[in-house]
């Protein structure tokens, strides 16, 4: 069996939908079916419920980015973004990336956090791998382009099992 020249996943996100989920329905769960909170201050009782789905919501807007998976076989790239309510599918050559590029960001905290991304021909960001770890990026970073030499070059390598 024939192994993808490249293939890597961003599943970086699938924690936080877990945590936004949880949150909100812990929320709906002690205002909703436990009563509440202290029933003799109503303004410090609004006030807390507010917080909360505000900061729920705030953070759930993680749920409105992919989990991401990108393949490179036989010179043709897959790229499909997963969310919890739908997949979009795109493929293309893989000769026809626009351009791969490292990002050194921060993160909450101030410490460095690096993305590889991939830019598609029709010119949608994609990120492919992400974290703490600059090693790790680089080598997905190193990969594709391995893989994007490969095709470039006519040779649609792939590794056999």
């Amino acid at each position: 069996m024939q192994k993808p020249s490249f293939g890597t996943r961003n599943d970086a996100v699938v924690g936080h939908w877990i945590a936004s989920i949880l949150f909100i329905a812990m929320a709906a769960f002690a205002f909703f079916f436990d009563g509440g909170m202290d029933r003799e201050n109503a303004s410090l009782e609004l006030l807390a419920v507010a917080a909360f789905w505000i900061f729920g919501v705030l953070w759930g807007t993680h749920l409105l980015k992919p989990s991401v998976d990108v393949v490179i076989f036989e010179g043709k790239a897959t790229v499909r973004e997963y969310w919890l309510w739908s997949v979009r599918l795109e493929q293309f050559p893989a000769t026809a990336i626009r351009g791969v590029a490292m990002l050194d960001e921060t993160d909450g905290d101030g410490s460095d956090y690096f993305k590889c991304v991939l830019f598609t021909p029709a010119g949608r960001r994609i990120v492919l791998r992400e974290g703490h770890s600059l090693v790790k990026v680089e080598a997905a970073r190193n990969d594709l382009l391995t893989a994007i030499q490969h095709a470039k070059s006519g040779h649609a390598e792939t590794a056999q099992e």
